[in-house]
């Protein structure tokens, strides 16, 4: 007990300065480590599939890590540029809030969070029940985090982050000598309500740095071909403004599946997978418009949509009872970027007409490449509102609507103010979110100014709609104008004008 009270008394004196410097001498960071690079290696969970796990990392921040299994994953940072690996071992470059997320992970279980000249900002919010709790501005990241450290050891804890999909928190345990440094050699990792889990086997530092480990890979996973024999016009309709088209997956016809550019994942209906057989293993967070949901993987053995096979894909399981009634036809599932990424893709909404190309061949006969921006994994290109405001946009063929403003660019911008407008609704994964219904001056994209613009001012506040990073979301009644020429894996756009 009276341990107990002299510890209270004295954790209340404690400063901010104080918390740091304990838990700097408590993982022994220092302003100039003697080791210049640091490897570890042991197993994961991940999405709930067994994998070998890899990170290598320096003190300045850059990190590569590997997560290899049924699922692939993992990322890293080169200093000046994060990337991602997608489940089908894919690299894709990451920006904003995604790479502030990821950075931020990797700067809290390699202790780069601690070093001189990283921290901006600390405030010490909380002592109590033994924990030390910081609100930490960390680094270059736009990502307020919470940092809880144990008051007894002094060891970091728990990282909380709140971003715009939902909370991520990162607990760590079982720390382990590496070199001069505590590293931890388990963590917890709670994306959004799915769990992964990192176990540490082995580490070791050098004095030698592998400059060339941390750059983004550039070559596609050989699981993928075209068949130039086969026309590049693949079957399309439209259905209630949205756009189908029919894949065959291993082999079989299931039936019409939604083309969703804003899909950053393949996804089947769980009926339609249960009848061929497709077998469910892990799962993972799917974020919408309405906020999260939880969903199992299935793997196909390939899927073919016109002269374009993708093998051994990955798809989110999905119920897609709601879209089957809304749609009036049977709703197999979501083609998204998994077939975009490794193709080019050229969509018309109006007719509607879809053709997949080769990437390695394929010329653009007329016009310009705009560049792509990936940000919550979907592609964004700049526009304008009125005012002369710029922004990103999310290009999302999967929506028939027109111009999405998101939540924090309406309250910033004081978009409602002095505006005629009325109540609404919007749905997709996650639930439905409240709007205002009005009307926006004018909105360019891709060279072409639009008038008097039907406009949803979003008022969600979690979901891809409170995306700080995106100013709105575009919709098929605003590509109509044009053919729209997509290289996902070149990271460009082109808006060709139609006459």
């Amino acid at each position: 007990m009276i341990l107990s009270l002299l510890l209270a008394t004295y954790l209340q004196d404690l400063t901010v300065i104080d918390v740091l410097a304990h838990a700097r001498g408590a993982v022994g960071v220092t302003a100039a480590p003697t080791w210049k690079e640091a490897s570890l290696t042991g197993k994961a969970v991940y999405n709930g599939v067994d994998c070998q796990y890899s990170m290598r990392f320096q003190p300045n921040g850059q990190f590569v890590e590997n997560l290899r299994g049924d699922l692939m994953g993992g990322g890293g940072f080169d200093g000046k540029q994060s990337w991602l690996i997608d489940s089908s071992g894919m690299a894709r470059r990451t920006c904003g809030e995604d790479a502030a997320i990821e950075e931020t992970i990797a700067s809290f279980v390699t202790n780069r969070w601690l070093r001189e000249g990283v921290l901006e900002k600390s405030f010490l919010i909380s002592q109590k029940n033994g924990e030390t709790t910081l609100l930490v501005k960390n680094w270059e990241s736009k990502l307020f985090e919470t940092v809880t450290i144990d008051s007894q050891t002094w060891l970091p804890k728990k990282l909380s982050l709140d971003t715009h999909n939902g909370p991520v928190q990162i607990t760590l345990a079982n720390w382990q000598s590496v070199g001069s440094e505590q590293i931890p050699f388990h963590a917890e990792i709670n994306d959004r309500g799915s769990i992964s889990t990192l176990d540490v086997q082995q580490g070791s530092t050098s004095e030698v740095l592998n400059e060339g480990a941390y750059a983004m890979p550039t070559e596609m996973p050989d699981d993928w071909s075209y068949d130039s024999a086969i026309p590049a016009q693949i079957e399309a309709k439209t259905v209630r403004g949205h756009i189908f088209v029919h894949p065959l997956i291993n082999g079989k016809d299931v039936g019409w599946f939604i083309l969703d550019t804003c899909a950053e994942i393949m996804m089947i209906d769980e009926h339609t997978a249960d009848s061929i057989g497709l077998q469910k293993f892990g799962g993972a967070a799917i974020s919408g418009v309405g906020g999260t949901i939880i969903e199992p993987f299935r793997r196909a053995s390939e899927m073919t949509l016109g002269p374009a096979k993708v093998r051994n894909i990955v798809f989110n399981q999905l119920d897609t009872t709601g879209f089957s009634k809304v749609f009036g036809i049977q709703v197999a599932g979501i083609v998204g970027g998994d077939v975009l990424k490794r193709f080019v893709a050229s969509v018309d909404v109006e007719k509607p007409a879809v053709a997949l190309y080769d990437r390695r061949s394929y010329q653009l006969p007329t016009g310009s490449w705009l560049p792509l921006t990936f940000l919550d994994g979907n592609p964004a290109v700049e526009g304008t509102i009125e005012g002369d405001r710029r922004g990103l946009f999310h290009l999302d063929a999967g929506s028939d609507g027109s111009l999405v403003i998101h939540t924090p660019f309406v309250n910033a911008l004081h978009l409602l103010d002095n505006r005629e407008t009325k109540a609404g609704a919007t749905g997709g994964f996650g639930g439905q979110v409240s709007t205002q219904e009005g009307t926006l001056e004018w909105f360019t994209l891709g060279g072409h100014r639009f008038e008097q613009v039907r406009t949803t001012f979003s008022k969600a506040e979690t979901g891809s709609f409170a995306n700080t990073d995106v100013m709105g979301n575009v919709g098929q009644l605003l590509m109509k104008p044009f053919t729209l020429i997509f290289d996902f894996g070149g990271y460009r756009v082109a808006f060709l004008p139609k006459g």
